[in-house]
């Protein structure tokens, strides 16, 4: 390509993407014309590679291009580096080397997991300037040219001017040998196919054998135009007869199986020798059996339309796919275009290629799809017999489900043989991807499962997205014009020969890139049928003028359905007035945990001040029950909204809200405010006093403690707290923690029962700290999901979701989405500072109360179950909350889906399953892992080996979770800059990666993404001299027989972290804070910000664990401990 491609063209490719989700597409520079002599472009490689700054400066832009048209990563075709006779130079082989580590050490610094690999030719002459075994260190593969043997260069080569196969295998193997002389492994080689022959002039046409003289090149082919070489098609159409027009001898190529090739003659002295699929699989089989690692095709668009080369080389059938033009969404949010086409067209649906199944057992049938996945057809697929109604189930996703398909190509209508098929789908169905078969089956059929003598049958379904993409639609008079207001998106011919009628549909149209379909068997127009992606919209005899179909068969109207961006949804429906007893009452903020008031039982409202009484946020006491033993908690009073600024001590109190907001459904679903000045500010009305670490958690911590059995219902390693502690101790006083110091702050309480001392520690009138004004709305939530409940009730979700579908209007959709999103907004109320932060120091606070509980009684282990509670209960939250928001959301989708699949156009479908399908993807982002920032620089070979066990135990992880294709996506990008990062402390570390967070995001995910939840941008790893010799020298190998004692850790910092700030409090005489550690950095608060963690846990097990909003809180071990799970 030139100036002259457009730069759309790179979106095309790219784009493809959207289709296929594990597909990988590079970007190719050079080739032989960017490198041949008599070019200006021959010196451009050895320029860039003989200065640094060009080497940087390439390997930039380089990095710019691929990010900017989403390229994976990137071929490097510099043909002839060192070759006197193609302008090379004897400093090109190490300047080779050195663009290639450029490109990689850039590469990898992009926050991109980009490839790069090379191509390398197959003959000595060339391929000796190559440096492979340095050059391999910083490739991925190489692509080795294995073709191109021979051509009319022989002509002045010592080999002469003989004809001789351009791919043969038995030249193959000896050129290979010099890779395997420099140890270049199999797996590391791509092995090159040519879809094209090369092609001569006999000297005498009597000899064509191999080894004959050949007087030149060949004459040029019809399309490829250039003498000495036959595109695959132009063979084939030379085979077929069919070029340019010639009648001629039936041709018989032979086969030379030794070296793996075809040859024949044809116009009495042309030769010509090519692949088929014979001899493909006689190299495929032999690169098998060597190990190679790949293969590539020069080129793809030499194939025939039957994709024929294709087929044989991979000894499958070839589907095509159009090009999605204009789909530059595929770069913005490539996996809502991958779920957008799964949706609308069953990309994800498949025929089950295992064994024949009874299609009587539903079971059976329901294991052959999987989970998941449910049977919406089947196909016969010869499994049929007499004694057993046998076939292969059609299989979909579950929450997309085509309905009321069935096979059609048997009833065609037309004249010609019973047996013919020609599966054309109606209008307005599509062919569900692409699935065709001889035999066809069910659930509905338009004739009988015998096998088709010619064509086939084809699996359709009604499209979901053709009616309202139609809607409006009409074929315009016979020459005239589109009225104002529509346009053109196809012309047919049948009716109006002369000037055609123009099929017009309203501006802006949603039906793009249209036309004629004809099928493969020239005028019989035989599985004239539409991509997978497309839906046909009319079949017609003539259709576009070309000629008009045999046997009174059809050709198909196809067009590709392109949906305008639906309208953005809004989540604003208030669900305390939606749902009465959705929100807590202020002065109890658990009263909505369960959408009752459950057993707590609140006593008057007394508060702990010398004036009395006080008429709400009084303390309440909960009964547990363990056995026989009945004991009560007694929560301390605190005060509600109305006084959390004007009680004692209310100085220490943030004074911001966190509230609700309302408007769209994307991005944050919290709004912080300041809270105005004064003890009584305005504008509170809907805000509550929130305690960040719910009552209800200590109610289950003396139920667990009591039982012995932990939230998650499994039994604890250590022994319950003995009953006579909680029947005696637990609400008796006790002088000596009377003595202990108050509660909080030096304003605090001292109570002198271990009850009130730890309960105070959750917050209280003396200890308003922890207490946040928040929205009522996220309190009820949050305090149902903390309460091990659902934060909205499923079926009340599921009759939301139905009066949505029923009504269509905004109002209903706003209410829908606005029950799912209060879900998220929990999750992200935990993600503020400010609430970590107080949740933090009040489970320290309970901390220190029950070591004070523990030296005063003689209790044992209540602190040990402090920790080994919080541990299990956080994590059954967080479970119990992914599991029951995917619950939520389905319930929310499944009566749109089913909608729409029985043919309902509703207005409000496209912006509530987007936002929807949005939160159930959560992130959609193509990359994960944690990034690292490598902080010593004192040993490179330490440094290197550190990565290497870095990799091997996250393959073992992912290989034990069975997740190995998520090595693919895996981006363990390593930041190295020793002017800044060598012994850098934690504080430069977090801020360098907040900076780097802020745009890497879109850059690895793509323009639009979101950071969201994601651990990639939340978290990194310091690996100081400290960690590394922890790892490298002090931890055994991860790969050896016996692995005990490990020791080997990285440094886990969280990029959310802040020190706790005493300015809030600066006009009064004291602050709140948490009991001083020993400083860490100068940082004497528990929590430091990072913490060290295993080095073969933190990619795939610490990665999930912090997945979870509130998971640092309670993985949290303050260094030098290590957090071990």
């Amino acid at each position: 390509m030139d100036s002259s491609t457009p730069s759309s063209l790179f979106k095309d490719a790219t784009n493809l993407k959207s289709i296929k989700q594990d597909l990988s597409v590079f970007v190719s520079i050079g080739g032989w014309t960017f490198s041949d002599n008599g070019t200006a472009t021959q010196p451009v490689f050895g320029d860039i590679a003989a200065d640094e700054t060009s080497r940087q400066t390439f390997a930039n832009n380089v990095v710019h291009f691929m990010k900017q048209y989403g390229f994976d990563g990137l071929d490097i075709d510099w043909e002839y580096p060192g070759a006197p006779d193609r302008g090379g130079k004897a400093e090109d082989t190490a300047n080779y080397v050195l663009l290639l580590k450029t490109l990689r050490s850039t590469f990898d610094a992009s926050g991109s997991k980009f490839g790069l690999t090379f191509t390398a030719p197959s003959s000595y002459w060339y391929l000796r300037w190559f440096d492979l075994p340095n050059m391999i260190k910083y490739a991925d593969w190489i692509n080795v040219m294995t073709y191109d043997l021979h051509g009319v260069w022989d002509a002045s080569n010592p080999i002469g001017s003989i004809v001789q196969g351009h791919t043969n295998l038995t030249e193959i193997k000896l050129a290979m040998d010099l890779f395997w002389r420099v140890e270049i492994p199999p797996s590391q080689l791509a092995l090159g196919f040519g879809f094209y022959g090369r092609s001569f002039t006999l000297a005498d046409p009597s000899c064509n054998t191999p080894g004959c003289p050949f007087s030149g090149a060949s004459s040029p082919g019809p399309c490829s135009t250039t003498g000495g070489m036959l595109a695959y098609y132009e063979i084939q159409a030379v085979l077929s007869q069919g070029s340019s027009g010639k009648k001629r001898a039936a041709i018989t190529p032979t086969h030379d199986k030794e070296a793996a090739v075809n040859y024949f003659t044809f116009d009495g002295d042309q030769w010509v020798s090519y692949d088929d699929e014979v001899t493909f699989k006689q190299k495929v089989d032999w690169a098998d059996s060597i190990g190679f690692g790949g293969a590539l095709i020069w080129a793809s668009d030499l194939d025939d339309e039957k994709y024929s080369a294709h087929t044989g080389l991979l000894a499958r059938s070839i589907i095509s796919t159009p090009t999605l033009q204009s789909m530059d969404k595929a770069l913005s949010n490539p996996q809502a275009v991958i779920d957008d086409l799964s949706t609308f067209t069953g990309q994800k649906c498949f025929v089950y290629d295992g064994s024949c199944v009874n299609l009587n057992d539903n079971t059976a049938m329901a294991n052959a799809c999987g989970s998941d996945f449910t049977v919406v057809g089947w196909d016969d697929a010869g499994c049929g017999k007499k004694n057993c109604h046998c076939g292969k189930p059609v299989c979909c996703p579950r929450a997309s489900a085509p309905k009321n398909c069935q096979w059609r190509g048997q009833n065609t209508g037309n004249p010609g043989a019973s047996s013919d098929c020609s599966g054309q789908c109606l209008p307005g169905e599509i062919n569900v991807n692409s699935i065709h078969s001889k035999w066809g089956g069910g659930f509905v059929n338009d004739g009988d499962t015998d096998k088709c003598g010619r064509g086939d049958k084809v699996f359709c379904c009604p499209d979901p997205d053709y009616a309202q993409a139609n809607n409006g639609c009409s074929y315009a008079a016979c020459g005239a014009d589109c009225p104002s207001g529509t346009s053109s998106i196809l012309t047919k011919y049948d009716n109006c020969w002369a000037q055609g009628q123009n099929y017009c549909c309203p501006d802006p149209v949603e039906l793009v890139a249209c036309h004629w379909v004809s099928g493969t068997s020239g005028h019989d127009c035989a599985n004239a049928v539409c991509n997978a992606t497309e839906v046909q919209i009319d079949r017609a005899t003539y259709g576009d003028k070309s000629f008009a179909c045999d046997w009174g068969r059809s050709k198909s109207a196809c067009c590709t359905v392109q949906k305008a961006p639906p309208p953005p949804a809004t989540c604003s429906t208030g669900l305390c007035t939606l749902w009465p007893g959705f929100c807590p009452d202020d002065d109890d903020d658990e009263s909505a945990n369960n959408w009752s008031k459950r057993d707590l039982d609140l006593t008057p409202a007394i508060y702990d001040t010398p004036s009395g009484l006080e008429k709400r946020g009084g303390s309440s006491k909960k009964p547990i029950r363990a056995g026989d033993l009945l004991f009560y908690l007694i929560f301390r009073a605190y005060p509600p909204i109305g006084r959390l600024y004007n009680a004692a001590n209310s100085y220490q109190v943030l004074r911001r809200a966190l509230w609700l907001r309302s408007g769209w459904c994307s991005g944050s679903s919290i709004q912080v405010e300041d809270v105005g000045a004064g003890k009584k500010p305005q504008n509170m009305t809907g805000l509550q006093s929130e305690h960040p670490y719910d009552k209800q958690i200590m109610s289950a911590f003396a139920t667990a403690a009591s039982t012995g059995i932990l939230a998650s219902g499994g039994i604890a390693p250590i022994a319950p707290i003995p009953a006579a502690f909680w029947r005696d101790v637990w609400n008796a006083s006790n002088n000596a923690l009377g003595a202990r110091p108050p509660v909080g702050s030096s304003r605090g309480a001292q109570p002198d029962t271990p009850n009130d001392r730890i309960t105070e520690a959750l917050g209280s009138t003396r200890y308003p700290y922890p207490f946040l004004a928040t929205d009522a709305e996220i309190n009820g939530a949050k305090g149902r999901v903390m309460g091990l409940n659902s934060a909205t009730d499923l079926d009340r979700v599921a009759d939301l979701a139905t009066n949505a579908v029923n009504l269509d209007t905004d109002e209903a959709a706003d209410a829908l989405l606005s029950s799912i999103r209060i879900w998220f907004s929990v999750f992200e109320y935990y993600r503020f500072g400010a609430v970590r932060m107080r949740f933090n120091i009040v489970f320290n606070q309970v901390d220190r109360q029950m070591s004070f509980v523990e030296q005063d009684t003689s209790i044992t282990n209540l602190v040990s179950w402090w920790h080994l509670f919080n541990d299990d209960y956080m994590r059954h939250v967080e479970s119990l909350a992914q599991r029951r928001v995917r619950m939520a959301i389905n319930s929310a989708l499944e009566p749109y889906i089913q909608a729409r699949a029985a043919g309902r156009n509703l207005r409000t479908y496209d912006r509530v399953v987007t936002a929807l399908r949005e939160a159930l993807q959560q992130d959609g982002h193509r990359i994960w892992g944690l990034v690292v920032y490598r902080c010593t620089y004192k040993s490179d070979a330490d440094w290197d080996e550190f990565i290497r066990r870095l990799r091997w135990c996250t393959r073992r992880s992912l290989e034990f979770y069975q997740g190995l294709d998520l090595m693919d996506s895996l981006g363990l990008t390593v930041l190295e800059d020793r002017s800044r990062f060598d012994g850098a402390t934690t504080s430069i570390i977090r801020d360098h990666f907040r900076q780097w967070a802020e745009t890497a995001v879109e850059a690895e995910q793509g323009a639009g993404a979101r950071a969201r939840d994601s651990q990639r941008y939340r978290y990194c790893i310091q690996v100081d001299e400290e960690a590394l010799d922890s790892v490298v020298h002090r931890a055994p190998a991860p790969w050896g027989e016996i692995r005990v004692n490990n020791v080997g850790y990285v440094n886990l910092i969280s990029k959310e972290w802040e020190p706790y700030d005493p300015v809030e409090y600066e006009d009064e005489e004291e602050i709140v804070e948490e009991p001083p550690e020993e400083p860490i950095e100068g940082c004497t608060l528990h929590d430091v910000g990072w913490m060290k963690v295993l080095y073969d846990r933190v990619m795939v097990s610490k990665y999930n664990y912090l997945r979870n909003g509130m998971a640092w809180e309670y993985e949290y071990r303050r260094p030098p401990q290590l957090s071990l799970r």
